[in-house]
């Protein structure tokens, strides 16, 4: 009946490929071949998201180890805080965070996370700062 493979290889050629989202030719957000995600269209499902968000995940797990070695043999839960603040400011922005990242290099947990909380990234999100910053004064107990 369907030669599904033949259908995904036309629409390919047809949509064309962007990774960030565009205006299609009738003006309705769309990413990768062609998905609409305006209002008017089926967005994502939350299957999707969930694989999104995975990815994401593992990539910055891979940036954190190759810009910052130490973190993959750091505290568990120094880890996943900055697992957590990589994802939210990527990791451009997380390198920044040069004293809270000192302190946390050197199990000086307490003290990261009252840098953390003098960020501006604590301004701009100050319950999630907060609840980090609580994780991190937790770490190596």
């Amino acid at each position: 009946m369907y030669n599904l493979e033949e259908v995904t290889e036309n629409l390919k050629r047809e949509e064309g490929w962007s990774a960030t989202v565009y205006d299609c030719s009738e003006g309705y957000e769309s990413i990768g071949y062609g998905r609409n995600i305006s209002a008017t269209g089926p967005g994502i499902t939350k299957e999707e998201g969930e694989f999104l968000l995975s990815n994401d995940i593992a990539r910055c797990v891979g940036e954190l180890e190759a810009a910052l070695p130490w973190v993959s043999g750091c505290d568990r839960i120094v880890a996943n805080v900055l697992v957590e603040l990589c994802y939210q400011l990527g990791l451009p922005t997380l390198l920044k965070f040069k004293l809270t990242l000192n302190h946390l290099q050197r199990d000086e947990y307490v003290l990261g996370a009252s840098e953390l909380l003098r960020s501006r990234f604590a301004k701009q999100t100050p319950a999630r700062a907060q609840r980090l910053a609580e994780r991190l004064r937790s770490a190596g107990q």
